[in-house]
């Protein structure tokens, strides 16, 4: 479904749209472990993932996020899957795409793009420059299965947030034919502070 079609059904939308939860959590209770990968069953185990989809779509989801939370470079080579990143994300939209197509139903697909799994500097010795360049490559591997948003998600901290949400927006303003999304979320705990510790941003 396009993007344009998205805008218009959350402008129009007589009531709040809601989404699905976690899909991570949700392939632990099918026997999946924590220490595995998860991004990477898109390609190992499809029918798992798209049971899941499908379970949120049944639910009421009317957004789905891909299977792709830690399909990024640094993430990936943890498992030594750093290689398939342009598979696994491509993977995660067209599996989710087939879901949607499947239920007959008004449901829009969200490219997940998840923390990177290290802090940048001067937190960390990751330099912002390339934790932008693994924002790009996998934005830019979504993309190429065609999402209509992205979703920068789950970010710990909000160096995270603007590097994800610029590089999706750097993007977007790149391919004018193809109009995009991108939507991003950070969570607070106590006193108005992220996971990281920091203030709000």
């Amino acid at each position: 479904m396009s993007t344009g079609k998205f805008l218009q059904y959350l402008d129009e939308s007589p009531t709040p749209i809601l989404g699905d939860g976690a899909m991570g959590t949700m392939l632990h209770t099918h026997g999946f472990s924590f220490q595995g990968c998860f991004d990477e069953l898109n390609l190992s185990q499809p029918a798992q993932v798209a049971e899941i989809h499908r379970a949120y779509i049944e639910a009421g989801a009317q957004i789905i996020q891909t299977n792709t939370f830690g399909a990024n470079r640094f993430k990936l080579a943890a498992h030594g899957l750093q290689d398939r990143l342009p598979e696994i994300n491509q993977a995660g939209v067209e599996l989710a795409q087939r879901v949607v197509k499947a239920s007959y139903k008004i449901v829009f697909v969200a490219g997940d793009v998840g923390p990177l799994g290290v802090r940048l500097a001067p937190y960390g010795r990751v330099q912002p420059e390339d934790g932008c360049q693994a924002f790009r490559e996998q934005i830019q591997s979504l993309a190429q299965a065609a999402p209509p948003m992205g979703r920068p998600t789950g970010a710990v901290d909000a160096d995270h947030v603007r590097a994800g949400f610029v590089e999706a927006l750097r993007h977007v303003n790149r391919c004018v034919s193809q109009q995009g999304a991108v939507v991003a979320r950070v969570g607070h705990r106590s006193q108005h502070r992220q996971v990281a510790g920091r203030a709000r941003c």
